[in-house]
């Protein structure tokens, strides 16, 4: 949220964000848009695919040659489907294995619509709308195909009406009309529920956490983490000051689908190594294109420590008894770069089992506050 609002305040910096992240893909934000508001054009946009995406459309819309330069991770992610609505809004685009590169004689369409495939990511239907401000003709948004992670979308597309956008949406068509200039209000901005779930898991399997005013009705797609944590049967308390998550005398199996919801898997899947019975989460056939292959990583980490799932191309299945952690191997954990992987270990270690992580930093991406929440020594 707090990069999309940041987006939106480059077009008005009148608009007045309220919240604070020292995530690190905020801050690369954060520092590539002042840069590029005094004209430089190379930007550092570290191991972000948001920051990339959203960025990329911003900067073509002003003519000029522009390099992103990011992590060989980050560039070796999928990155055709943002190439490909660059060439339809008239940008060319050379890529390396860390830098991608944009030369824009501003926005010129190629005809009446543009087309963005959406089985990847829904970032880069979100990263055209947050860049279509000012714009002097009509968008016509065609989206093609399955669709995934549209909750993201959709968290974009209200947060860009709360700024005056006037935004027509059919079944696969977003229609934005020409001239439209945002509105100087104030964005209050949610606490990061991705976050927020990483801490409330450590909470179901052992201890408890409060959330002083936890919204009752959020934008965030991943706000259904508590619903997942009272089907694992932890309990779950909405409270006048907010939300209680406590450990309950164990967590039970369950079935998820995560389609609109993909950040939770890693630490959903390790709530659901943890349980009793069999727990099944699908959903998942875009996880692969995250920081890291997000099912394949998890699946391959749960066989070493003696608790196989069966897997899908979208998911993976529990069955049987959890794995007692004085059994299962001492084990060094890569996380690939992805902050999300690092939290799943950790909540598997919180419960006793022995997992060197071998780079703990990556939790900065997003929640560099996490290891004083949940304790350096896990």
């Amino acid at each position: 949220m707090y990069n999309r609002a940041l987006i939106a305040q480059s077009y008005l910096p009148a608009i007045d964000i309220q919240g604070q992240s020292k995530a690190d893909d905020v801050e690369k934000m954060r520092a590539a848009l002042q840069a590029f508001s005094t004209g430089q054009t190379q930007f550092d946009v570290g191991q972000a695919g948001t920051v990339l995406r959203f960025l990329a459309l911003r900067v073509s819309r002003k003519e000029g040659k522009y390099v992103l330069n990011g992590s060989r991770r980050l560039m070796a992610r999928p990155q055709a489907e943002l190439i490909r609505l660059l060439a339809q809004l008239g940008c060319q685009v050379e890529t390396t294995d860390t830098t991608f590169e944009i030369r824009s004689y501003g926005w010129h369409l190629h005809g009446d619509g543009l087309f963005i495939k959406g089985n990847e990511s829904s970032q880069f239907a979100s990263a055209l709308l947050l860049n279509s401000w000012l714009f002097e003709r009509d968008l016509y948004i065609h989206l093609q195909g399955e669709q995934v992670s549209q909750g993201y979308l959709e968290m974009t597309i209200q947060m860009m009406k709360a700024l005056g956008m006037v935004i027509q949406l059919t079944d696969n068509e977003i229609h934005v009309a020409p001239f439209q200039t945002p509105r100087a209000v104030k964005l209050s901005l949610e606490p990061d529920m991705s976050s927020s779930f990483a801490v409330a898991a450590f909470a179901a399997a052992g201890g408890s956490a409060h959330f002083p005013k936890f919204p009752s009705d959020s934008l965030q797609p991943d706000a259904i983490f508590p619903e997942m944590l009272d089907k694992l049967g932890a309990k779950v308390e909405s409270l006048a000051s907010g939300l209680k998550v406590s450990q309950s005398s164990k967590l039970v199996g369950a079935e998820f689908f995560i389609e609109n919801c993909p950040d939770t898997f890693p630490v959903l899947s390790a709530l659901c190594f943890l349980a009793e019975g069999a727990s099944e989460i699908r959903g998942g056939s875009h996880l692969k294109f995250k920081e890291s292959d997000r099912l394949g990583e998890m699946a391959a980490l749960f066989e070493k420590l003696g608790r196989k799932p069966e897997m899908f191309d979208d998911g993976l299945k529990f069955d049987g008894s959890p794995v007692r952690p004085e059994s299962a191997p001492e084990l060094d954990f890569d996380p690939k770069e992805d902050h999300r992987l690092a939290m799943a270990v950790a909540l598997l270690n919180s419960q006793g089992f022995r997992i060197k992580i071998k780079d703990k930093s990556v939790v900065n991406k997003s929640f560099p506050e996490f290891w004083d929440i949940v304790g350096e020594n896990i």
